[in-house]
């Protein structure tokens, strides 16, 4: 057997409901199809509606069989459309209450001006103590709005200055920096050669293309100081080539026979 043709409705006799078929009779059909509201619908004979669509006063009472069995004027009038709507309850009484903040003075003043807008022109206001009352109170009331607004416009003020005091502060650090470091390298380039301040600035004397003024100045410490404070001197990390480096850049010179009067200048300085 087929479910319930009512609107929303999944009942069915799988479920364990009762179901009726809709009546033979085509006027009594047509008043149980009136009753499902159902747009560009028809029963057919095979159409049921289930025990639910039906009021108590419409089925048989004390069978001998125990079935239920419906009326012969049994109409369905229990559907999901036919539900009582619960009434609106009325809105409650809105208490305004003293602004606390920045935004309920603003509120509150909006307020005001709409109430300014909506009285009309030709009524005549009589004042009462109650009405100077509450006056005074509205007059407190825009006090301490204005009060509020004058303070958010100093901390604003005092954001802004603080604000570009410290973006002084930070120029002023970067430019003692920039002077520190001009100064810092013109006592390098005044002590040390280009190649001597690349390899400090690796921190690595391998692999390095030594100048041939770094390696003549090499080769004078070397004879002045000896072998062994020279290489006191690499350890304290001076840009100073190995001396391996020095014997095989002197090894690949090529000299002309007789006497080179250019060493003996080199050797004398």
């Amino acid at each position: 057997m087929p479910g319930c043709s009512a609107f929303g409705s999944s009942n069915s006799a799988s479920k364990g409901y009762v179901m009726k078929v809709f009546p033979r009779d085509p006027n009594r059909r047509k008043i149980w199809a009136s009753k499902v509201k159902r747009v560009g619908w028809k029963p057919t004979n095979y159409s049921v509606l289930c025990e639910v669509h039906f009021e108590p006063d419409y089925w048989e009472i004390n069978r001998v069989d125990g079935k239920r069995k419906l009326k012969v004027d049994a109409v369905p009038t229990i559907f999901s459309y036919s539900k009582i709507i619960s009434k609106r309850k009325p809105p409650a009484v809105r208490i305004v209450n003293e602004p606390s903040s920045l935004q309920d003075t603003v509120e509150f003043e909006h307020e005001l001006t709409d109430m300014e807008d909506s009285t009309p022109t030709n009524i005549i206001i009589c004042h009462s103590p109650s009405s100077n009352s509450s006056s005074t109170s509205i007059l407190n009331k825009v006090q301490k709005h204005e009060k509020l607004s004058e303070i958010v416009k100093l901390k604003r003020q005092i954001d802004r200055k603080n604000k570009t005091i410290n973006t002084m502060k930070i120029k002023l650090q970067m430019k003692k920096c920039l002077q520190e470091c001009k100064k810092s390298s013109e006592l390098l380039n005044n002590i040390f050669h280009k190649d001597q301040i690349n390899a400090i600035k690796r921190n690595k004397t391998n692999l390095m293309k030594w100048s041939n003024e770094t390696i003549k100045e090499a080769i004078q410490l070397k004879f002045a100081c000896g072998s062994s404070d020279y290489d006191l001197l690499r350890k304290r990390k001076y840009p100073l080539p190995f001396l391996r480096t020095v014997c095989r850049r002197l090894q690949g010179l090529k000299f002309a026979p007789g006497i080179l009067y250019e060493v003996i200048e080199f050797f004398e300085n």
